[in-house]
């Protein structure tokens, strides 16, 4: 498939707000018909751009607390920065780690 259009992304953007919203809600707010907003989502299966359906789980209303930290290594040896994350992944309280480089 080519470039996304307009309409394509806006329907991912309600999609990942909320995937369960109906289509005819969907199709209310972008102002377009059910129909069309219905076909621009198969053709969007259908093509790959959405593959799967994932369960995101929101741990906040489970009563756990989240926090996001952020690191950043200073003369640290790779061997010690690999034994931080390590540590960190390996934690049963830590449910995602990324390593990521830049600003």
């Amino acid at each position: 498939m080519g470039k996304l259009d307009l309409i394509d992304r806006k329907v991912l953007c309600e999609l990942d707000l909320n995937s369960r919203t109906p289509v005819t809600k969907i199709a209310k707010k972008l102002k377009q018909s059910r129909e069309r907003i219905n076909y621009r989502i198969n053709n969007l299966i259908k093509t790959g751009v959405i593959r799967k359906f994932v369960t995101m789980i929101n741990p906040a209303k489970l009563g756990y607390s989240i926090y996001k930290m952020f690191f950043k290594f200073q003369n640290v040896t790779k061997q010690i920065e690999q034994e931080i994350i390590d540590w960190f992944v390996n934690d049963n309280y830590i449910y995602w780690v990324a390593n990521t480089k830049g600003r």
